[in-house]
Parts: structure tokens; C-alpha cells; sequence
């Protein structure tokens, strides 16, 4: 993942990876797309992308979890010279 790693390891974060089984890069895609946020991840290799894309699809978050990982919100961009794409 670019950028800050810290995000990965918050505590929401760690429990949803635990309870959806899939890794912090997976958690943080189906957040945004749970937000209404489109991605572009980073990955180059077709199986990986087909992967990553069936298990975001699979995640839906409740209220509750959307709600705590919103209140990560640092107002910053955890993706450093991501400008002018203001990506998280």
C-alpha cells in the first residue's frame, strides 16, 4: 500500500481484518467503496486486481463499522503527494 502505513494499524482496522478475514489493503478498499469513494489500487498483476475486487465486493460494513473507521479521519491525506487527487 502507498503511502502511510499507519492507518493499518488501528484497532478497527486490526478487528476488521480478524473478522472479514482479509488484509488491511482489502479493509481500506471496501471502506471507500462502502463510502462512495471509486479506487484505483496500485496492483499490476490481473489475478490480484480480480482478487481484491471479489473480496471488497464482498465486505459489506455495518453502520456502526463505517462510523469508527470514520472517525479515523486525521483531516489529512494518508497518501502523500497524491495532490491535486486528494486521495486518502
Amino acid at each position: 500500500m502507498f503511502g502511510n502505513k499507519e492507518i493499518q494499524q488501528e484497532e478497527i482496522i486490526k478487528q476488521l481484518c480478524t473478522k472479514y478475514a482479509v488484509s488491511p489493503q482489502v479493509i481500506l478498499y471496501a471502506f471507500a467503496v462502502n463510502s462512495g469513494v471509486g479506487i484505483i489500487p496500485q496492483a499490476t498483476i490481473p489475478a490480484w486486481i480480480l482478487e481484491n475486487m471479489h473480496k471488497v465486493a464482498a465486505i459489506s460494513f455495518s453502520e456502526k463499522e463505517l462510523k469508527a473507521m470514520h472517525s479515523l479521519d486525521r483531516n489529512t491525506a494518508f497518501c502523500p503527494g497524491c495532490s491535486p487527487w486528494r486521495c486518502l
